[in-house]
């Protein structure tokens, strides 16, 4: 079985600082913004835009989700 990139879900990713929302006044709709304890060394944290909510989670919190960061793993590649 072989998989290719189109199967899995994919967005852009932009980081950011601490206050960066806040500073440009964009509302947070659920969950929180990110904060100094959000460090290399803690649990890592995401906020995600409404848009990619309503397409990967439609009628799910998506702050119960798991987001992988880079290219995904092709275990049956060539199989």
């Amino acid at each position: 079985m072989s998989t290719s990139v189109g199967e899995f879900p994919n967005a852009g990713m932009v980081p950011v600082t601490t206050g960066y929302f806040e500073t440009l006044r964009i509302p947070l709709v659920k969950g929180r913004y990110f904060n100094r304890s959000d460090t290399p060394d803690s649990l890592p944290v995401a906020i995600v835009n409404s848009s990619v909510a309503r397409k990967y989670w439609l009628n799910q919190d998506p702050g119960s989700k798991v987001v992988q960061t880079g290219e995904p793993a092709f275990p049956h590649a060539g199989a």
